[in-house]
């Protein structure tokens, strides 16, 4: 026995599940009367010789396993397109996000720019007043020093006597 007959003799099948029929070749369909034409004449016919069961074997198991990878591969493909499609659509929404937010964000830049404007006028216009009423209440103060003192300049010439508020 050839050392690859050993092998395919000696493995184990694996159960055939696959939706796809196992086609026959020709020579096992014919009842093996092709098959039994390319051996010896001194063996026996049969429809199916263990080296041809076995080649039958795995060619099912390697259709089977070729039905899956085909499978795996158009699932693989499905997921791939769905991811694209999922990773465009994150994209699109993070650009709308971040849209938005810029735009939120200009006005209520605007807004406090404003604010701090009016802020800043105001507080100019509190300092100014603070300023005109600070003069105001020094020129009352001295034109009531002034009034006094006319009086008392008015009084010492008559002879008057000041009262205690004038003094």
């Amino acid at each position: 026995m050839s050392q690859r007959t050993k092998r395919s003799g000696a493995s184990t099948p694996v159960p055939v599940t696959a939706s796809t029929p196992v086609q026959q070749s020709g020579s096992a369909a014919m009842g093996g009367a092709a098959a039994s034409q390319h051996h010896s004449g001194s063996r026996p016919s049969s429809p199916l010789s263990p080296t041809r069961h076995s080649r039958m074997q795995e060619k099912q198991s390697l259709q089977y396993l070729n039905d899956r990878l085909a499978a795996y591969m158009d699932r693989m493909r499905m997921l791939e397109q769905e991811n694209s499609r999922l990773t465009m659509e994150v994209r699109t929404s993070q650009d709308t996000s971040t849209r938005e937010v810029s735009n939120i964000k200009s006005m209520y830049e605007h807004e406090l720019s404003d604010a701090r404007k009016l802020l800043d006028e105001t507080s100019r216009e509190k300092a100014r007043m603070e300023i005109d009423g600070k003069r105001i209440l020094e020129e009352n103060e001295d034109l009531k020093k002034r009034k006094l003192a006319a009086r008392i300049a008015g009084k010492r010439t008559t002879g008057e006597q000041l009262s205690p508020a004038e003094r």
